[in-house]
């Protein structure tokens, strides 16, 4: 847009939203893994999908971001980020072995809409996606974020937590909703990092969003609030 636009007039950044209650806060938590991702090829400024997909999709990385979601996440309505259609796959059977309600989903599946209406009315728990819910898809009742799949893009990763940002359905402003005693059924949303191993440059994580170190462990604590 460089091209067209010689300057940004106006911009409303996440952190801006949260702070003045136009947006839910960003709770964070690290999983950190031994997957080393520092020989994966680099295409258009990210990771190239295949290689990273062969990486990562491991069944002891997607058992670990499993129990991680069930020690810090458990019961919350939850849309997970993955590579490929195959990793979303195997992400959403590793949640059903463990008792959890999970599904696949993906841009040519069948059953996409009949899988997003289950998850809407909570017929499905956890939603794996592969970049499918990325932009675009207003569901106020996801509470939890799982970033299963790594990426250097800032504006990519901000686009998937902002599927959890959104406020409950008529709350107005969440500050002044609080304040005024409303009882709500989403407050803040949890965003799951799972972190792995790269020499070669930070990966984007929650914290980094802020100013803050990619690696940080924020244990459950607000983004915003720590910064």
């Amino acid at each position: 847009l460089k091209s067209v636009y010689k300057k940004i007039v106006f911009k409303y950044p996440l952190r801006k939203a949260i702070k003045e209650g136009w947006l839910v806060p960003l709770l964070g938590y690290v999983l950190k893994t031994r997957v080393d991702l520092s020989a994966i090829k680099t295409t258009a400024g990210d990771y190239q999908q295949d290689e990273l997909e062969q990486t990562v999709n491991t069944r002891e990385r997607n058992a670990a971001i499993v129990n991680a979601w069930r020690k810090d996440c458990e019961n919350r309505q939850t849309v997970a980020f993955c590579v490929q259609i195959q990793h979303a796959k195997d992400l959403a059977e590793a949640f059903r072995t463990m008792g959890v309600k999970a599904e696949a989903v993906w841009g040519v599946d069948p059953d996409r809409a009949s899988k997003l209406e289950r998850h809407q009315s909570k017929d499905i728990t956890v939603l794996c996606n592969a970049q499918l819910l990325t932009e675009g898809y207003d569901d106020w009742r996801v509470s939890c974020i799982v970033d299963a799949a790594p990426t250097k893009s800032p504006s990519k990763y901000t686009q998937c937590i902002g599927r959890g940002t959104r406020l409950q359905s008529l709350t107005g402003n969440l500050l002044e909703a609080i304040a005024a005693g409303l009882r709500l059924e989403k407050r803040d949303c949890i965003v799951l990092d799972v972190v792995d191993n790269n020499k070669r440059c930070s990966l984007v994580t929650l914290p980094s969003l802020v100013g803050l170190n990619p690696d940080m462990d924020l244990q459950g604590q607000s983004v915003t609030a720590v910064a």
